[in-house]
């Protein structure tokens, strides 16, 4: 005749586990990390894959100091082509009006 399992036998009070499932679980834990581990490196692998090219260019140093010398020259663009016209009305509004205090002979 068998005997019964108790209601707690696989809860995690541990009642009614045997001693010897202690060194599988280590064993099933230990086998789980390792498959991770692998799954892991794969995932990094195939990531540098995927960000190889330019998109690792972008993150490289000397990529960063191109795009701030291209926002620096975009800016410089943005002024003269867009400001330049305002600029070069005000200064033509401010001669006449320093003329007009010219004294003429």
């Amino acid at each position: 005749m068998k005997p019964k399992k108790g209601i707690f036998a696989n809860s995690s009070s541990g009642y009614g586990k045997l001693k010897n499932n202690f060194r599988k679980q280590d064993e099933a834990n230990a086998k789980l990390e390792e498959k991770l581990k692998v799954e892991k490196t794969k995932a990094l692998h195939s990531e540098k894959d995927l960000n190889s090219g330019f998109g690792d260019y972008l993150r490289s140093s000397e990529a960063v100091e191109i795009m701030k010398l291209f926002v620096f020259a975009n800016t410089i663009m943005l002024i003269v082509t867009m400001a330049w016209p305002h600029f070069k009305e005000q200064y033509y509004m401010l001669r006449e009006w320093l003329e007009s205090f010219a004294v003429t002979q």
